[in-house]
């Protein structure tokens, strides 16, 4: 192998990895969050592919007429798709989904 095709296939390399960086983002992760309270379960950072997003999701209990906030979890989502008052028993949830930046699901 000559030195023009070491620097060539270095390029390349470099040009690869590129491409595989840019399709993959950083997101914040915490399976369990209560309200006022640090991440208790889960706390990390994972890895978001072309399919996937980071997410946070938010469940609001019912208390009376309201609905107040009972939990929060953030990660990576398969087929994310943001989602307002899914309803379930005395829950509502919420999903927001991101894939501009890194750790942007940090404060959705």
């Amino acid at each position: 192998m000559t030195r023009k095709d070491e620097q060539h296939l270095t390029r390349l390399a470099v040009s690869v990895m590129k491409a595989e960086f840019a399709e993959t983002v950083q997101c914040r992760m915490c399976y369990l969050q209560f309200p006022g309270e640090e991440c208790s379960r889960g706390r990390g950072i994972c890895n978001a592919d072309t399919n996937e997003a980071c997410v946070v999701g938010k469940m609001y209990k019912k208390i009376g007429l309201t609905y107040d906030l009972w939990l929060t979890f953030k990660g990576c989502q398969k087929n994310c798709a943001d989602a307002d008052n899914i309803k379930w028993n005395i829950y509502t949830v919420e999903f927001s989904c991101c894939r501009d930046s890194h750790l942007c699901n940090e404060n959705l």
